[in-house]
């Protein structure tokens, strides 16, 4: 009998709230689902837009704290950011995302709950040691 072993790919979605952090790299992309209401619960109808920050651990964007840097994402139907604009020039931690949506009159929801990501940015060494292995096989009658 044969013994079997499968590598299955595995996913991972991170959500918001309460999380470790999710390793991040400049390929990276982050989602979201768009509001399809007002915070009154009426319909939304004027999307226009979203706006995805980057802050430290720890600060609450709607308590009025600003971002580290934000990108503007000017199409209500796209629904992810590269996060590289966000974390291309930031030193190796952890961090927060956040995204919140606007309105054609420029009204702007509230922030999303952060979602945290840690950069690292350390580099493997260069490998060493390079050698070739040759496998000879002789043939004996």
């Amino acid at each position: 009998m044969r013994n079997l072993l499968f590598a299955l790919p595995f996913f991972f979605l991170a959500e918001t709230g309460p999380q470790l952090p999710v390793p991040a790299n400049p390929q990276s992309v982050l989602q979201w689902d768009a509001p399809a209401t007002n915070a009154d619960g009426t319909p939304l109808l004027d999307l226009a837009g979203y706006v995805v920050a980057l802050s430290l651990p720890g600060v609450d964007l709607n308590q009025g704290s600003a971002p580290l840097i934000q990108v503007d994402v000017t199409e209500a139907t796209i629904t992810e950011q590269a996060i590289a604009p966000l974390v291309v020039a930031q030193p190796e931690g952890i961090y927060q995302l956040w995204v919140r949506a606007y309105d054609d009159a420029q009204n702007l929801g509230a922030w999303s709950d952060p979602l945290l990501i840690q950069i690292d940015a350390a580099r493997p060494s260069v490998p060493t040691g390079l050698r070739i292995k040759v496998t000879v096989i002789v043939e004996v009658q």
